[in-house]
């Protein structure tokens, strides 16, 4: 997908030029060499709350994260790690691992995500991840190797697999959405799907951890309009939220929105349906929003995050955005 957004991108008229020159757009610096500490740019966005979002869901914060570190960018995955921190994969390998700007203070650290040391499973365009809360084991979706990598609780390489109910996927189309859900089982969903059923994604319902060759079942994800599924989160209850994405006119030409969904009603070959919860459409910013990530609330309710995926390019920003569910 992301090569198809970037040659996209390149066709868009002059317009592009009047964004450039507009009040408020980022300009890449200089990186700096790459290294472990980093120093993080947080700018505090003010944004009104949309009057179009349902009962229970507030916006709860918005930030612009900027580095000039050299690996900083192209987040498409989203954690949260114990003591109020957040950690983003992004499509080049690398890592970001960063405190929650409303409550907590610490170091940054952007680096690149360890290899296997025996120089296998080379490919890095991590685009989904999840987490187990009680081992803090992480997995990673691999997009063009359609496979999934496994990191101990210190991000270390800990195994990999290639789904054989994933080879067929577009290898630049998923797997985009991951989610370990509470029970053990793992959902990952496809951008795209094989062949030409453009009416549907695909995805795959694996029994436990696919690393360790678990036995899965293929079914479908039912697309809307050009909605495609680009990260999901699992609730404490079982069910998930999933964030979709589509190419919609605009500047930044983009839409997205928020779904939820029961894994339960999941049937092998059978299309998997779900609800819309809310669209992120203005006054929501525009921009490429491909990590979610979810956490309990203090009080109740849930606190959800969302990451952007700047493309690494000048005309498009890394937004963090903290929402609010009572769900």
């Amino acid at each position: 997908m992301r090569q198809r957004y970037r040659r996209w991108l390149r066709l868009l008229p002059l317009a592009l030029l009047a964004l450039l020159v507009a009040p408020g757009t980022w300009w890449r610096d200089q990186p700096l060499p790459l290294g472990e500490q980093a120093v993080l740019s947080v700018t505090s966005l003010e944004l009104d709350q949309p009057r179009h979002w349902p009962a229970g869901l507030t916006l709860a914060g918005a930030w612009h994260i900027a580095s000039r570190h050299e690996g900083f960018g192209g987040y498409s995955a989203l954690l949260v790690l114990p003591g109020d921190r957040l950690l983003a994969f992004s499509d080049r390998r690398d890592f970001l691992e960063f405190p929650v700007p409303d409550t907590a203070a610490g170091p940054v650290r952007i680096g690149p995500v360890p290899q296997d040391p025996a120089g296998r499973y080379k490919q890095s365009d991590y685009e989904s991840a999840t987490r187990d809360p009680l081992t803090g084991r992480r997995w990673l979706g691999v997009e063009g190797a359609n496979a999934i990598r496994r990191l101990d609780a210190q991000g270390r390489p800990d195994g990999f697999v290639s789904p054989p109910l994933m080879q067929r996927w577009p290898s630049n189309q998923g797997p985009e959405a991951m989610a370990r859900l509470p029970d053990g089982r793992f959902v990952v969903l496809a951008e795209g799907s094989p062949g030409s059923k453009p009416r549907n994604s695909e995805g795959v319902l694996f029994a436990g951890d696919p690393v360790d060759g678990a036995p899965a079942t293929r079914f479908r994800f039912p697309r809307q309009g050009r909605y495609r599924p680009t990260d999901m989160a699992a609730l404490p209850d079982g069910r998930v939220l999933i964030l979709q994405r589509q190419i919609t006119p605009g500047l930044p030409p983009l839409g997205a929105l928020l779904a939820i969904a029961d894994p339960a009603t999941i049937r092998p070959g059978r299309p998997w349906h779900w609800q819309v919860l809310a669209p992120l459409s203005p006054p929501m910013p525009r921009e490429n929003y491909e990590g979610l990530a979810v956490t309990p609330a203090p009080g109740g309710g849930h606190h959800l995050w969302l990451i952007s995926d700047d493309n690494q390019s000048s005309l498009q920003r890394t937004l963090l955005i903290k929402l609010h569910w009572n769900g």
